[in-house]
């Protein structure tokens, strides 16, 4: 409880707390490879299934590059945040759809939410606030520090890829939190950070939440460790991203139905991306 109360303290705490799980995901995912935390650039696996040399920063030191792609990356995901916000105002409610949902999953949210004891719910938060966003930036430093650009930026590119195409969904079939529409269900995430509400609803609105991102793009991630046959790899971030989605529904944020149009959008967006990009590399 006094580790909670620490990590959730103030922004700043919260920021080294995000920092240093991000550092703890890139050295799991390094720990099969000693060469990499030696700064060495040999590796065992060496597939890279999509170059992209003209995207890359042509002169730029390595240190330069990764953070000319993050800062790119952070201030997509930033402004389409804000244009969604601007946008919500031109477009009606999602009651309608939201009660179907209800209606198709009964008391499924209640059930998930008997397993709730404090230890889990303490978990579980971490994991959707900390985890989520660390998987990124992890495995993309992770992917950058071994040299291999194009994994890399195929990452940025998927999960951007799925902000901006979830922006339709989140304005033409808006579906409220489970714990805003059903009186039965709480928002347990409150229970750990009680400022939830007042601080993170920038970044995900009440009725953002058909499909889920944290279920996509964790699963985009898991995908895209699949893709490069690291066994090490794809066996951490798929662990992470089983609880990440659990999280989702045990804290009373999404249905099972966010949860199962999630996984169907995060191959749907790994697959466009990866066209996407061959068909660029085809015309250079």
């Amino acid at each position: 409880m006094l580790l909670s109360q620490f990590i959730y303290h103030s922004p700043f705490t919260m920021l080294i707390t995000f920092m240093l799980t991000s550092g703890l995901i890139f050295l799991l995912a390094s720990a099969g490879n000693v060469t990499v935390l030696n700064g060495g650039l040999s590796m065992r696996y060496h597939y890279n299934k999509v170059n992209l040399p003209h995207v890359n920063v042509i002169g730029f030191p390595q240190p330069l590059k990764i953070i000319f792609w993050l800062l790119t990356f952070m201030l997509f995901n930033l402004g389409l945040d804000y244009l969604v916000a601007w946008l919500k105002q031109f477009f009606p409610a999602g009651w309608q759809l939201t009660r179907l949902i209800a209606s198709l999953e009964g008391n499924l949210p209640v059930l998930v939410q008997s397993l709730a004891n404090p230890f889990l719910t303490s978990v579980l938060s971490f994991f959707y606030i900390f985890v989520f966003p660390a998987l990124i930036l992890g495995v993309y430093l992770y992917l950058m520090f071994t040299k291999r650009t194009g994994y890399a930026l195929l990452l940025l590119c998927a999960v951007g890829v799925n902000y901006l195409l979830a922006v339709p969904f989140y304005l033409l079939a808006p579906v409220y939190e489970t714990w805003y529409y059903n009186p039965q269900v709480k928002l347990l995430i409150e229970q750990v950070y009680p400022a939830f509400n007042h601080t993170y609803r920038f970044f995900s609105g009440l009725s953002n939440n058909f499909p889920s991102l944290h279920t996509s793009i964790s699963t985009t991630v898991t995908l895209l460790a699949a893709y490069t046959r690291e066994k090490r790899l794809c066996a951490l971030v798929a662990l992470v991203n089983l609880v990440i989605v659990f999280s989702t529904v045990y804290l009373g944020i999404h249905w099972l139905t966010d949860v199962l149009a999630g996984l169907l959008f995060a191959n749907i967006c790994f697959g466009l991306t990866i066209r996407c990009l061959r068909k660029f590399n085809e015309q250079l």
